[in-house]
């Protein structure tokens, strides 16, 4: 008995994972970075504004994108004589996005910089201030005494804190 087997028959495409058109992983590409984007500009303007509940609110969703556009760009790179094939519309298109996506990032590095700094500053106030009011109070005794003189020489007190 004999039977015919065909590997691929002949108006059949291959079996197996087809890549997805360069345009359309370019089109995604696009969408995915104005996407991001917009939501770097809106947690850049909720820091700048002291909106830290907004801020918390796109965490979870930057994070998602960011993966997402993480993996789009890794297939993308994957594909450089096809992108070098692109009508140059669609490259300066690209172009375009990544330009609006990197300044994006930076503005929200910058003001997330600036709000961290600030917020250090207001720390270490708070620690100082902390400090120096239960610190002892030399001047007096637990009885709200005159202490006696100290010995030392205050000359020298002063010498050693300029040293």
């Amino acid at each position: 008995m004999m039977t015919e087997t065909t590997a691929n028959p002949p108006n059949n495409p291959p079996r197996g994972r087809q890549s997805v058109p360069i345009e359309q992983r370019v089109e995604d590409a696009l969408i995915l970075m104005e996407d991001l984007a917009d939501l770097l500009d809106d947690e850049t303007d909720a820091v700048a504004r002291h909106d830290f509940a907004r801020f918390a609110e796109l965490q979870a969703e930057k994070v998602d994108m960011a993966t997402e556009y993480q993996g789009l760009i890794s297939r993308l790179q994957k594909r450089q004589a096809e992108l070098k094939e692109l009508p140059e519309q669609i490259r300066e298109a690209l172009a375009a996005a990544s330009s609006r996506l990197d300044e994006a990032v930076e503005e929200n590095e910058r003001q997330i910089d600036a709000a961290r700094r600030g917020t250090n500053a207001i720390i270490d106030t708070i620690i100082e201030a902390a400090r120096k009011s239960v610190a002892p109070n030399d001047a007096y005794t637990q009885n709200a005494e005159v202490k006696a003189k100290p010995t030392a020489s205050p000359t020298a007190v002063s010498v050693n804190e300029e040293l």
